[in-house]
């Protein structure tokens, strides 16, 4: 693998938190936008194993919805600490920071405006 790959996959890699994180956040809105009865409706019409699901999570919904944004602050975390760690070894450290934020700001933001 040349350096440059090798470069690349390791960005790649440090992103992948924030992508967690993306799909959470895209989850949340998804949910946020039905109605109860919306959502009840999808409860009856889905099988059992996805029934007892919905049923969690309409009966523990702010629970699962803090357990979510949780994992969203540590994978962004994750992400911007891992980009760091990468940049540092390839510029300054006030570039390295900079380059963090907007690699885990665009890693995290782009896919969850996509969904």
């Amino acid at each position: 693998m040349e350096p440059h790959s090798s470069f690349a996959v390791r960005l790649l890699v440090a992103s992948l938190p924030a992508l967690v994180a993306s799909i959470l956040s895209g989850a949340t809105s998804a949910l946020a936008t039905l109605s109860e009865a919306r959502k009840r409706a999808l409860r009856d019409a889905s099988t059992p194993a996805t029934a007892r699901a919905i049923d969690r999570y309409l009966d523990f919904g702010p629970v699962i919805e803090t357990r979510w944004m949780v994992l969203r602050v540590l994978g962004i975390a994750t992400s911007a600490l891992l980009w760091y760690r990468i940049l540092t070894l390839h510029c300054s450290p006030a570039t390295a920071v900079l380059g963090s934020i907007g690699g885990t700001l665009t890693a995290f933001g782009i896919p969850a405006e996509a969904v």
